[in-house]
């Protein structure tokens, strides 16, 4: 019972699938809603065409068998010949229709859900991001990609069609030859797809573990590759060739077994058809030599065996492509189940309002027994200046996170403008902060588009104010392609201190109502730094400003000052703090 349980469980699933996935082939676009009707038309037509060849050539036979022509049936036989060319291009063509006329509905189908699927991994939970595997989330849309034509051609222009034919052509033997044949061809594609389900549901794991160790392999890959820095900086090119090695010969073997389990199948399904073939052929042949059967549908019955037996090879493979997409795409598909990061809030901040914020006796942690944040409590002055200092691992960058929305707190309130930020929505807050993390992320593009990422609306003139304010100008200019450099992949290309001060140009072009540094100066030497402080001083007096810093000389102008201690706000005594900032600075 529970065997049987889990084979309508599987079937369910697949079912499932087949309605996700028919919702992007059937779009709203109604062009190419008529371009499939069409498709599904021309493949009906291409199936009685096919159909129809085997009974025409068996009366061409039967004519010329006569051995006698009239004029009129010389004319008979002529018009036979032409109908039966005509009708295998007829076959022939509307197959190449189908296939022109579905390759626009198909493309766009993978676009969709490929779209679908990057903004959902996109919009997915801050703390998913931390922990996600970039070459395995790069192999997920990759297989999503892949393995969607295979499912909609095979079911829609494969299976289905394949499936119709053969009844159609047991119809046809039935009514012209007898319902004798007709069982014998039935009894064979019966038997033929019962093996051929055993033998793949045998299959089905090693397949199944098959596509896990290509991704796992894939993934190893991409990540060795997006650290090439630390393989040259240690020099362990030997231990990543050996892990990547081990990963390839792992994928190696699952694979190896899996394509020989596949092969096996075949040897089975060429078995039952060459069994069949011989029962078929010893069968027609004895009625033929008893003269129950005419020489042309001897030869009708012969040539749609032929004609079933070429398809329903191809259904082994039919059936495996079919099954392996469905593995590989219910991988894919199973991301949209983790939920998105946005709900719908109804708190749209006034972007003309000043910014107080407020953390109520906040508690926070990545894990429930190790929590970062324990009780903090203070408060962002509109228009003022709040500095935290603190070691590294006390908890600085993990406020920054939770007042963008990306992480809840297990205890507390942030409040904003009076708000809870859990009922804020998170669109409308970002909208009005500029954050300078510690480490400046860049698009594999140049400078100017890097920075203009934070305000795709700016002019050159604010472009130029921004890169100026940044100390960042008069560098640029000097780079070979000016604004226009690429800055290579993460910005490889640039140094620690350019890439910090793209990020301050970018969020000083921004305008918010709260910025946040995040160790924005820690990459600057003295000099560049001095003048970075300089110009977040001045862009500050009108807006919310939080600065986190180790070094107390960063902070001197700030309005308020408090010191983290492994999650707790220790020093409270901020004008001690701010003396002691200023005597560092002079």
């Amino acid at each position: 019972m529970s065997a049987s349980f889990f084979k309508i469980e599987k079937l369910v699933a697949s079912l499932r699938t087949l309605r996700v996935l028919w919702g992007y082939l059937w779009n709203s676009d109604k062009k190419m809603r008529f371009r499939l009707i069409c498709s599904v038309l021309f493949n009906l037509l291409g199936i009685i065409a096919s159909i129809c060849i085997p009974v025409i050539f068996s009366y061409i036979i039967n004519s010329f068998s006569a051995h006698s022509f009239t004029t009129s049936e010389i004319t008979w036989f002529l018009t036979l010949l032409v109908a039966y060319i005509t009708v295998w291009f007829l076959s022939k063509i509307f197959v190449c229709l189908r296939e022109i006329i579905i390759f626009p509905v198909m493309e766009r189908g993978i676009r969709l859900l490929a779209s679908k699927l990057f903004q959902h991994i996109q919009l997915l939970p801050f703390q998913h991001h931390l922990k996600r595997k970039t070459g395995e989330t790069i192999g997920i849309i990759e297989t999503a990609i892949q393995s969607f034509p295979p499912i909609v051609c095979s079911i829609a222009f494969a299976l289905g069609p394949l499936i119709l034919e053969n009844l159609c052509g047991f119809m046809v033997i039935s009514f012209i030859c007898g319902i004798s044949y007709s069982l014998i061809l039935l009894m064979c594609l019966i038997f033929y797809v019962i093996i051929t389900l055993w033998a793949f549901k045998r299959v089905l794991r090693p397949l199944r573990k098959a596509n896990f160790s290509h991704l796992t392999a894939n993934s190893k890959i991409v990540d060795s590759l997006l650290n090439f820095s630390s393989v040259k900086y240690f020099h362990t090119y030997n231990f990543e060739f050996q892990k990547i090695d081990d990963v390839l010969s792992h994928r190696e073997r699952e694979l190896t077994y899996s394509l020989i389990k596949d092969q096996m199948i075949r040897v089975y399904q060429i078995i039952i058809l060459t069994v069949s073939f011989l029962l078929l052929m010893l069968y027609t042949g004895y009625n033929l030599i008893m003269n129950n059967l005419s020489l042309g549908e001897f030869i009708m019955i012969h040539t749609y065996m032929l004609q079933f037996a070429v398809p329903l090879e191809g259904f082994g493979q039919i059936f495996q492509t079919l099954n392996q997409s469905f593995v590989k795409m219910e991988r894919a598909l199973r991301v949209f189940k983790v939920p998105f990061e946005f709900k719908n809030k109804s708190i749209i901040l006034d972007p003309n309002q000043p910014f107080h914020i407020v953390f109520d006796n906040v508690w926070f942690g990545y894990k429930k027994e190790a929590p970062i944040l324990k009780g903090i409590s203070f408060e962002i002055l509109p228009n003022q200046t709040l500095a935290i200092i603190g070691e590294t691992g006390s908890g600085k960058s993990t406020i920054v996170s939770l007042l963008l929305g990306f992480l809840e707190p297990w205890k507390g309130r942030i409040l904003i403008n009076g708000s809870d930020i859990k009922d804020i929505n998170q669109e409308s807050l970002i909208g009005l902060i500029g954050v300078v993390p510690q480490d400046v992320n860049l698009f594999n593009d140049t400078v100017a588009h890097n920075v203009l990422y934070a305000n795709m609306s700016a002019n050159k003139e604010m472009l130029m104010s921004a890169f100026t304010a940044a100390s960042l100008k008069d560098t640029i200019e000097k780079f070979p392609q000016g604004f226009e450099t690429i800055v290579g992949e993460r910005g490889l290309q640039l140094s620690g201190g350019e890439k910090q001060r793209i990020g301050l140009a970018r969020v000083i072009l921004r305008h918010p109502k709260l910025y946040i540094f995040d160790e924005a100066t820690s990459s600057l030497d003295l000099k560049t730094e001095k003048q970075i402080i300089k110009n977040i001083e001045n862009i500050s007096l009108n807006a919310s400003t939080l600065i986190i810093a180790h070094r107390l000389s960063t902070v001197a102008f700030a309005n308020q000052i408090i010191l983290l201690d492994q999650g707790i706000i220790k020093n409270k005594d901020y004008n001690t703090l701010i003396k002691e900032a200023n005597s560092l600075v002079t």
